[in-house]
């Protein structure tokens, strides 16, 4: 039996299709994608060069590079004209160029009707499941996302050309393959499938000596093994970031309060940060309790005490983040997102400035956010005044894996309204970063909480808050296991053992077939 796997984009497409050449199970594999490059292969265009992937050579892929160009393009005019992510207005042009691309698959899909079993991506698979099942071929969706009618329940809504299309397609299939329970669950009722398969998505990397280290295939080697990780797929943009990062405290920049302290300590705190990443004398330390003292606002007790007391560094002098200037610790947070709203930036926001803690906290802002859209949403009371905020553009993999690695951050937050999985938990895990998620992201499912990470009990402002306040009390004995811990399961969470689960659900979907 051949396997034909249709996919405009890029997702995990290429991670299934290889999963499927290794299972043993299909006579060919065939991946009819819009611009998708084994690492051997040089792309004809170098803005192509970020969709070189670790694809097996027994793939068959299927390029459609004229789409690819027409749909960026349509893509880039329609989002500079409507703008509204809260209501997803910005899918309709996915939607479009994903209809036309199943159109244009349909004559290939024809001349493979015989003894072949179909794969597609939900919002992919309108109009090939209905055409599929017309022509007798086994249809099996693989949805990346919750239905649409439980992301309404969450506050998020969808375009009406969207759900036409999601509830056409998801009626003509045999088989469905959900990346969470969370997934699979807001789907219960809702498709024609037979039988449903949870499989969860890995990440790029191998551990090595205890820590995470990125590693990627070398071009013209061979056949690659699975299991291997490449650093290059994307995450959240195509555009790599800006090296600088630009380093902003919400409460001088947005509220304009302290605008003249800002001024005149920009320069030394700015110095004094370079100093410390330098790994000079333990003399300087005293210093740093100084001015960040007062870029903090400390009242003089705290001033006092600090004086009083050397600054005790928690981990290498490098890692500004772990260092003691006044209050218990500073804690160094990271929030990977491209969608304001869904991911919860806002509640975050409020739970950072809302509430008191015994810890100063950077946060760092990675991805597409708008400094516009944070002012928009900070809570209108302020009453913690120790948060800076630092803003990092979105970037590739490679360059997240650097700068995860580079920040030793403390604690990476996804307080998503909805994540059917959320790739950014298994990648910071990796690093040893422990996540703390709302109780709707589909990875949460893995962790154990209170050991390998937290799983909120509910999503909002003041439960968020209350854990973020657990983290920072924990001992100096319980954040070494906690660590260990993460890497424990970052272990599992890996590319190689998707790749096992989705043989096990091909092999039984062929006995369902009777093939």
């Amino acid at each position: 039996m051949k396997l034909l796997i249709i996919h405009p984009g890029i997702q995990h497409s290429y991670r299934l299709a290889n999963a499927a050449v290794a299972s043993g199970t299909f006579e060919e594999v065939h991946l009819q994608t819009s611009v998708l490059y084994p690492e051997q292969e040089k792309p004809w265009l170098k803005s192509f060069q970020k969709r070189k992937k670790p694809i097996l050579p027994e793939v068959r892929i299927h390029r459609h590079l004229i789409y690819e160009l027409l749909a960026r393009l349509s893509r880039n005019v329609y989002n500079k004209i409507i703008i509204n992510p809260n209501k997803q207005v910005h899918n309709n042009p996915i939607y479009v160029w994903q209809f036309i691309f199943g159109c244009i698959c349909l004559p290939f899909l024809w001349r493979h009707r015989k003894n072949s079993l179909l794969v597609c991506f939900e919002t992919a698979g309108w109009p090939l499941t209905y055409f599929a099942q017309k022509w007798g071929i086994p249809v099996v969706m693989d949805f990346a996302s919750i239905s649409h009618e439980r992301a309404e329940s969450l506050g998020i809504h969808e375009t009406n050309l969207g759900k036409a299309i999601k509830i056409r397609e998801r009626q003509h299939i045999d088989f469905a393959f959900f990346c969470s329970d969370f997934c699979r669950r807001s789907f219960e009722g809702r498709t024609a499938a037979k039988m449903d398969f949870v499989l969860y998505l890995g990440a790029d990397a191998i551990v090595e000596s205890g820590k995470w280290k990125v590693e990627s295939i070398e071009s013209g080697v061979g056949s690659p093994k699975l299991g291997v990780r490449s650093p290059k797929s994307e995450v959240g943009s195509e555009a790599a970031g800006e090296e600088e990062i630009r380093e902003v405290s919400e409460v001088e920049s947005l509220k304009s309060e302290v605008e003249s302290r800002e001024a005149s300590e920009k320069s030394e705190v700015g110095g004094l940060k370079s100093e410390v990443g330098s790994e000079q004398s333990a003399n300087r330390e005293s210093e740093v309790q100084s001015v960040e003292s007062k870029v903090r606002g400390l009242d003089s007790e705290v001033e006092g005490k600090a004086a009083s007391e050397k600054s005790e560094v928690r981990g290498p002098k490098s890692e500004v983040g772990n260092m003691d200037l006044g209050l218990k610790r500073r804690l160094k947070i990271s929030f990977i997102a491209n969608l304001e709203y869904r991911k919860g930036l806002d509640i975050l926001l409020e739970a950072l400035y809302a509430y008191t803690y015994p810890a100063f906290l950077e946060v760092h802002l990675i991805g597409k956010i708008r400094k516009d859209w944070v002012a928009e949403h900070l809570p209108k009371t302020i009453v913690n005044d120790k948060v800076k905020l630092v803003y990092q553009p979105a970037m590739s993999q490679q360059e997240l894996f650097t700068y995860l690695a580079q920040q030793h951050f403390d604690l990476n937050v996804q307080p998503s309204r909805f994540d059917s999985f959320a790739m950014v938990v298994p990648e910071t895990m990796m690093q040893g970063i422990p996540n703390l998620v709302s109780p709707f992201v589909g990875a949460g499912e893995m962790l154990q909480n209170g050991v390998d990470g937290f799983v909120m009990s509910e999503l909002d402002a003041a439960t968020l808050a209350q854990s973020i306040s657990s983290f920072i009390n924990l001992s100096h004995k319980e954040l070494p296991n906690l660590k260990s811990e993460v890497l424990k399961k970052a272990a599992q969470m890996t590319w190689a053992n998707y790749d096992l689960a989705v043989g096990e659900a091909m092999r039984e979907v062929m006995a369902i077939l009777g093939v």
